[in-house]
């Protein structure tokens, strides 16, 4: 081929393959959060990504995990689901709510010992910075050596191994431990998040414990109720007044053991959240959805749960605007930006037109 024809060619190429980079900049450039969700390289956030209050729940089957935003950009955790599901909620905190760039957790809350709450709890104080934890007054048999002889004092592995590592932290002022009660503070967080209970030192059992937690901005409002029963919820109804919230988180993943009609008149929630997923309990209970009916059939008609909606994102923006997001299978995304599918592409195309003109002219 003579020369003029190979520049020629040569030259076409380069027409092609940067009429082909231009298009794909103007691509990333305006349809880049579009095609980012539709080639399930990320979920959209654009939903809540910016609100200035951020209450997520975690769709993780079986259990409770809560992640928390405030307005003031500490970073709260509440429990951390099961076990088995540590791939989902660790791919959640990771890729979605700390949106790939790490991070850690100002607060944690662990309401309770029971597994689909604590499952994962060791496992990120592991492998996480956490700077304060609230833990219930649920005492370990072989690892708290100081405790209310009246108290509820468990034998049990997992428990112990979160009780050990609290300790190991608390010892090396990593972290600092505080037990959940009504009225606990930290002067960070007071404006935002309320422990309503427990008012009481000790209970019958582990879910008594689970400490109601009103988090706030801007006459928005979410109540938050762990396992809570109805002892707890006279508690509330006993010693708060005017309690009016916008999201009810319902107890014990919708058991019959809370969430009564009392409850209910004295919250006046607007939605309902469940976290739940496959069991054989009954949750969500049927004598619960009906007292939400006799309610009020507007919150049942708002109830949202992890089973069906995956997870669930509660956003309060600046001027008080609540909005609820959704987020289905999180661990189907592959967590890369669309401009780096761009880029790899026009560098593909570079290498495909010069690297035979490179072979031949060496």
């Amino acid at each position: 081929m003579k020369k003029k024809e190979r520049d020629f060619k040569l030259n076409i190429y380069l027409v092609v393959i940067f009429g082909i980079i231009f298009v794909m900049a103007g691509i990333s450039m305006f349809f880049n959060s579009f095609l980012t969700v539709a080639l399930k390289l990320k979920p959209d956030v654009s939903g809540f990504q910016e609100s200035a209050l951020q209450v997520h729940f975690v769709d993780t089957g079986e259990g409770d995990a809560i992640l928390i935003k405030l307005p003031n950009n500490k970073n709260v955790l509440v429990d951390s689901g099961t076990a088995n599901n540590r791939n989902k909620i660790i791919s959640y905190i990771d890729n979605v709510f700390f949106d790939g760039k790490g991070g850690e957790f100002d607060y944690a809350i662990l309401t309770h010992s029971d597994i689909d709450h604590s499952g994962n709890f060791k496992y990120i104080l592991d492998n996480y910075s956490v700077h304060n934890v609230y833990r219930p007054k649920i005492y370990s048999k072989n690892y708290d050596t100081n405790y209310d002889e009246n108290g509820l004092v468990i034998n049990s592995d997992s428990y112990d191994e979160i009780v050990l590592k609290l300790n190991q932290l608390s010892a090396e002022n990593k972290t600092k431990i505080m037990f959940s009660e009504a009225g606990a503070e930290a002067e960070d967080i007071n404006s935002f998040l309320t422990f309503l209970t427990p008012t009481k030192e000790n209970y019958k059992d582990e879910n008594m414990y689970s400490p109601i937690v009103k988090v706030s901005y801007r006459n928005k409002s979410i109540l938050l109720t762990g396992d809570a029963n109805f002892d707890n919820e006279i508690e509330v109804i006993n010693t708060v007044d005017n309690l009016d919230v916008d999201v009810l988180k319902l107890s014990h993943h919708g058991s019959e053991t809370g969430t009564s009609l009392e409850f209910l008149n004295f919250c006046k929630p607007e939605y309902a959240i469940i976290s739940c997923g496959e069991n054989s309990y009954g949750h969500p209970s049927l004598n619960v959805l009906n007292n939400i009916k006799k309610y009020s059939n507007d919150l049942y008609n708002n109830i949202y749960t992890t089973q069906s909606s995956g997870n669930i994102i509660v956003a309060v923006d600046d001027v008080g605007l609540l909005t609820i997001d959704t987020i289905q299978n999180v661990d189907s995304y592959i967590y890369l930006d669309y401009y780096l599918i761009a880029i790899a592409v026009m560098g593909i195309c570079l290498i495909v037109v010069f690297f035979p003109k490179y072979k031949k002219d060496n």
